[in-house]
């Protein structure tokens, strides 16, 4: 018996030893992976290294070795501060180290080494003066040049552009990251006790005693949250935060990447970070009390933000660690050990809270990810070998064959569909001519738009570096490129000077040239252009030529320009150049040829390069006949590319470009072969109709370069055939509505279709709106009611980060001091921001299809109905304005006949509708429905039928849910109710109101004989509730709202519906 028990022992030993050496001798015979690692740490005060410790740790785990062949040194292969005994230290420089390509780049800190901390004067963490750290231009620099000249992966930490590293450096490196720093960072103490926890560094205490203006009294476990304004917040356990530490959850692109999808707790150092072109692969998730919730909501810090992200940039992966992870007090420094990580991993897997837990469970399986990813991008091409067809000593990347449009990809040509959208150059706060949108805001959109299966944008004019900047860092950084469409502008007010291109000694046409020969070297990179008020400016050094495929040169040519042009300039009938010419042309004609032949010849001989060319123009200059065409500019001259002829040295080609939309010009609904067509459904379809004809006249490719409709609440024009009107769509009927119209243009033939456009534009106007507001103050407030600002597939909508309110019958965002006034009956609350009038009323048993709710506003002084109805409502001031909440179907806002903008323009002015006495006297006791124009009475000449004056009601309210979030979302939303409450938004113009940001609203139309802008202090609202009608004798109470005036508008970016649907749609065209 003893014996057979001694040979179980010695068995179960010999197991046991074979268990724990068999793994070693398998790590040590396991094949070894050449992998050149750049290790980046500024932070290393000790013979410890700990801040690049659990990387070094991690390489010699997984055999990664380096350019000797050898394991990786923790006191040799690194860059940064390196500790020399008896308080000496070496600089081994960074920006050296990196000028050779690497396979990596890692940067585990550059914090750096003070002079107290190195030499030991003073308590851990007690500020002093730096001897060395701080990430530094040129370093950036070479970080950049790894990225964009060699492709290398670089990962960065926390730290990396924090404190020292100077505001300038920060930007640049989180903008190459993809992240935007808050300016916070964080730590989780075990203790908060200062004395005795050697951890808690001196700075904290003295910051927080200092912003907060008390004692540090704590003691407990806790957060520690730092700003790099020197403020100082501590959330305590188990009163701002249950559970230890912070918890890092993987995303579902992390999972899948780094194949972990656990849970766990993070203790050390972090940095709170925001995504801005990169994606997070894992998140930080506070477990906040309520008391946390309010506590950071305060200081607008996130109660989620991404732990790890990830970025393509130049074809090489950039990931951020928003943590100090590869920080190592030692645990863990046995790594000679096959599987160990698995096995730790499936040791650790019930807990998820310690340092160990998260080396083995996040850090090293997150790292042998990223050093199979690099050592895989060893040898990868490099930027600019990207191969350009080259023919006769000329290069180039796009051409047209017959009625198509080729790419050069992939070493062929393909025949393309070019689906994209157009940008402008303007946002909230801004005229384009300001050129304010950033590069971190191209990047954002560039990367949306490539999301959206878009493969082109166009541009309309030069714009400043940042632009090209942009585009090349995003093409370099994607695995399909963004192509780029660039447009040639022409001086306006010199074509309103001359209307005639050849005027004043060709001053347009060499204007127009000159403009063209700088946009070839700004898109090869070689352009410097002075500063001018208007005009972009600065060093262009981003080389986009390989992304650029084509040229749209000039704009919606005015038809009295283009004849003015050629009655001017009889003699010029042709013109002969090397790459285009033309013969028995119009002048036009010949100035649009000349122009593009310059360009052309000036990009081949200066770059050997050219590309496809097109010029600008729509329906109103086409080479078509409209003999219903009501007005006759519309159809009075043509420009027609067909004349214009590509010579041999021409490699690319010409396509024609139009923009056409389907409610304008009248001719598109009214002649008669288009309003009867019926297409493939067996619906009229007067805009395929249009298409096919136009198409039927060209041999070269035909591009849309412009359609859309707007989801602007306002209307501008009707579309009397297929109901795609200018405006009154929601953002899901625009959506619809564009994918219908791309459809079409799709199955007509033509080459490609660019959505009109990208972003909604504040600055935009329209001309049944523009004198109802102030010209040179658009752009600071968002005017729902002009069509024209509201084409975006992205919106721009007021508050930082989100409004101040959502119509959507939900009370939660009212708080008692919203509310204006109130009785034992009703209450009515208000609010406002740079786009709407918010209205909340709330009443016991409230039921809005039976009850009636009216809210007076009183506006300007000296104006407005006392009373409303015979024997009816009074009210304490004279009203302006009168909102009626009658039903789900029948609300709708009334403007004093006085004051009614509407009637005065067009019916005192212009005498198109019936004048009324009464409506020109104040107190008539009338209220109006609030209307806008849609057309004036046109006549049809081929129909010889008159269209009568064209108006509709823009004041009826519109129920549903105005929350974007909602699944029942609806755009035009403009009243809601909920339990005993019901909310309204009111656009600023139904109320005649020219400018809340200055409150300028119209003045006295009779006194001042015309619409005319004045100030005023603020408004006076008040509110009345009928049960059965409207009281008989009641005097309803207004009191005072007023708002404050603004210079520079809130606003956050959202992505309409009509972005998702449009998605799609692109998606299924090839």
């Amino acid at each position: 018996m003893g014996k057979c028990k001694n040979i179980l022992i010695l068995t179960l030993g010999g197991l046991a030893i074979f268990m724990l050496v068999f793994p070693y001798i398998a790590w040590r015979n396991s094949e070894s992976k050449s992998l050149e690692v750049q290790i980046v740490d500024k932070t290393v005060p000790d013979s410890s290294y700990r801040e690049h410790r659990r990387l070094v740790y991690a390489l010699n785990h997984y055999k990664y070795t380096n350019r000797d062949s050898g394991e990786y040194s923790l006191e040799e292969d690194y860059s940064g501060f390196k500790p020399i005994e008896n308080e000496k230290y070496e600089i081994m420089d960074v920006a050296n180290s990196l000028e050779e390509k690497k396979d990596l780049v890692y940067i585990a800190d550059t914090y750096g080494v003070y002079e107290e901390e190195f030499f030991k004067d003073s308590k851990a963490g007690e500020r002093s003066e730096i001897i060395y750290g701080g990430l530094q231009p040129e370093e950036l620099s070479m970080v950049k040049q790894q990225v964009y000249d060699f492709q290398t992966p670089v990962v960065a930490e926390f730290n990396t552009f924090g404190s020292p590293t100077e505001p300038g450096a920060q930007k640049e490196m989180a903008s190459l990251l993809g992240v935007k720093w808050t300016g916070w960072i964080g730590r989780y103490f075990e203790s908060l006790d200062y004395k005795s926890n050697n951890e808690l560094p001196k700075w904290v205490v003295e910051s927080y005693e200092k912003s907060q203006g008390k004692e540090w009294s704590f003691d407990g476990p806790g957060f520690v949250l730092a700003s790099n304004k020197d403020e100082v917040l501590v959330l305590e356990e188990g009163v701002h935060f249950k559970g230890k530490g912070i918890d890092l959850k993987f995303t579902e692109r992390g999972t899948e990447f780094f194949g972990i999808d656990r849970t766990i707790s993070y203790g050390y150092w972090f940095d709170i970070v925001e995504t801005e072109t990169a994606e997070s692969y894992a998140d930080y998730e506070w477990n906040l009390t309520e008391k946390g919730k309010t506590k950071l909501e305060a200081e607008g810090i996130p109660q989620s933000f991404p732990a790890i992200t990830k970025r393509i940039v130049s074809k090489a992966p950039l990931y951020y660690f928003a943590g100090d992870f590869a920080d190592s007090d030692g645990t863990g420094s046995f790594y000679k050990y096959k599987w160990l990580s698995d096995i730790m991993a499936k040791l650790h897997i019930l807990g998820k809270n310690g340092e160990s837990i998260f080396q083995w469970g996040v850090y090293f399986p997150v790292m042998e990810a990223i050093f199979e990813e690099a050592h895989s991008l060893k040898g990868a091409k490099t930027s600019g070998e990207n191969a350009i067809f080259e023919e006769d000593g000329l290069k180039y990347i796009s051409k047209v064959e017959e009625k198509d449009f080729l790419l050069y990809e992939g070493g062929k040509w393909k025949k393309k569909f070019l689906k994209g959208v157009n940008i402008g150059a303007g946002k909230p706060g801004h005229f384009p001519g300001d050129l304010a949108i950033t590069k971190q805001e191209y990047l954002k959109w560039f990367k949306q738009i490539s999301d959206m299966n878009a493969d082109v944008i166009r541009v309309y004019t030069t714009l400043k570096p940042e632009f090209y900047d942009a585009l090349l860092e995003h093409n370099l950084g994607s695995e399909k490129p963004l192509y780029l469409i660039q447009g040639v502008w022409i001086k306006e007010e010199d074509k309103l000077e001359l209307m005639d291109a050849y005027g004043d000694n060709g001053r347009i046409k060499k204007s127009f040239i000159k403009d063209s020969k700088d946009l070839v070297d700004i898109i090869h990179g070689d352009a410097v252009l002075p500063e001018r008020p208007g005009f972009a400016s600065g060093e262009y050094v981003s080389d986009v030529s390989e992304y650029v495929i084509g040229w749209i040169m000039g704009i919606e040519w005015d038809p009295n320009f283009v004849a003015g042009t050629n009655e001017n300039n009889g003699d010029k009938t042709s013109y002969r150049g090397e790459y285009l010419s033309t013969e028995g042309s119009p002048a036009f004609e010949v100035f649009m040829c000349e122009s593009g032949d310059e360009v052309l010849k000036y990009e081949a001989e200066k770059y050997g390069m050219t590309r496809a060319m097109s010029f600008s123009n729509w329906p109103t200059t086409d080479m078509l006949d409209h003999p219903n065409e009501p007005y006759e500019e519309e159809d009075m001259v043509e420009f027609n590319m067909e004349r214009i002829k590509t010579g041999e040295r021409n490699k690319s080609g010409l396509f024609a470009s139009y923009h056409i939309y389907p409610y304008y010009p009248e001719f598109m609904n009214y002649q008669k072969d288009y309003r009867n067509f019926e297409d493939e459904s067996g619906k009229k379809n007067a805009y395929k109709a249009y298409l096919r004809d136009l198409i039927s006249h060209h041999t070269m490719p035909v591009m849309v370069a412009e359609f859309g409709v707007p989801s602007s609440r306002g209307k501008t024009h009707n579309n009397p055939v297929m109901g795609f009107d200018q405006g009154q769509n929601s953002e899901s009927e625009q959506g619809e509505m564009i994918a219908s119209l791309l459809g079409d243009i799709y199955d007509e033939g033509y080459c490609g279709a660019l959505v009109f456009t990208w972003q909604d534009e504040w600055f935009k106007r329209t001309w049944n709106t523009m004198d109802l507001n102030v010209a040179d103050r658009r752009p600071f407030w968002s005017d729902i009611q002009t069509s024209e600002q509201n084409f975006g597939l992205m919106t721009f909508e007021p508050g930082d980060k989100k409004s101040v309110c959502y119509v959507d019958g939900d009370k939660r965002e009212w708080t008692e001091s919203d509310v204006l006034t109130k009785n034992e009956d009703i209450s009515l609350s208000v609010k406002s921001d740079e786009k709407y009038l918010y209205l909340m009323v709330e009443s016991d048993k409230l039921d809005i299809e039976k009850d009636s709710i009216y809210i007076p506003i009183d506006s300007i002084q000296s104006q407005g109905n006392s009373k409303y109805g015979e024997g009816g409502l009074s009210f304490q001031r004279p009203a302006d304005f009168l909102v009626s909440i009658d039903g789900k179907d029948n609300s709708r806002i009334y403007v004093d006949s006085y004051y009614d903008s509407h009637y005065y323009i067009y019916g005192e002015k212009l005498g198109m509708i019936a004048k009324n006495q009464s409506y020109s006297e104040k107190d008539s006791g009338i209220f109006n429905k609030v209307k806008l124009c849609l057309s004036k009475e046109i006549y049809l000449p081929e129909d010889k039928r008159t269209i009568p004056f064209t108006d509709y009601e823009t004041g009826k309210l519109r129920y549903g849910n105005g929350n974007p979030d909602s699944k029942s979302y609806d755009s035009l939303a403009d009243f809601s109710a909920g339990k005993n409450m019901v909310e309204i938004r009111l656009p600023w113009q139904l109320l005649n109101v020219m400018d809340p940001s200055t409150k300028t609203v119209m003045g006295d139309f009779y006194k001042k004989d015309g619409i005319e802008p004045e100030s005023l202090d603020g408004l006076h609202l008040g509110v009345s509730l009928s049960r059965e009608g409207v009281g008989k004798g009641y005097e309803v109470p207004m009191d005072f709202y007023t708002w404050d005036n603004w210079e520079e508008p809130s606003y956050h970016e959202r992505l309409k519906q009509s972005y998702y649907v449009l998605k799609d749609a692109f998606k299924d065209l090839k």
